[in-house]
């Protein structure tokens, strides 16, 4: 897990480095990745080589992508080596992620708003509510510890 944000900390002090041309092109290839993948941590690999490749660049007066279509053909060859989220990944992650901020969150901020206009109300937490949570919080946690162990 610390390897990911190593990563992350390097590549943003190393983007530094690069012209501005070439920030812009690596940043919208990442918010490009980044829409079509769940996988960050691939993303940031992938930052990392086209920092490689930017600072190189640089060093012989040229941009990272010289033309758009460079971008394009690199994205198209990338793509398919990142990670995309599965069926699995979708009930196990998404639904009830869904339904924790459909009924999660909303009760944490309803509640004290309806105790504060009704002071007789009574809060009850049924088993569902608690099995819904639950669900939630082993959800979050797979989906966190997978995308970090794909940096090691």
């Amino acid at each position: 897990m610390n390897n990911y944000f190593t990563l992350r900390k390097a590549n943003r002090l190393r983007v530094k480095l690069l012209t501005e041309k070439s920030q812009e092109q690596i940043r919208e290839v990442v918010c490009y990745l980044r829409r079509i993948s769940w996988d960050i941590c691939g993303v940031e690999l992938i930052c990392s080589d086209l920092i490689d490749i930017a600072v190189q660049a640089n060093k012989d007066g040229n941009e990272l992508f010289s033309v758009i279509s460079d971008a394009e053909t690199f994205v198209q060859e990338v793509k398919p080596s990142l990670k995309r989220l599965s069926w699995f990944d979708f009930f196990t992650v998404a639904i009830p992620i869904y339904l924790f901020l459909g009924w999660g969150i909303e009760g944490v901020f309803l509640y004290p708003l309806v105790l504060s206009v009704i002071p007789d109300y009574k809060i009850e937490i049924s088993f569902g509510f608690l099995v819904q949570f639950c669900i939630c919080t082993v959800s979050a946690y797979y989906l966190f510890r997978h995308m970090m162990e794909h940096v090691g």
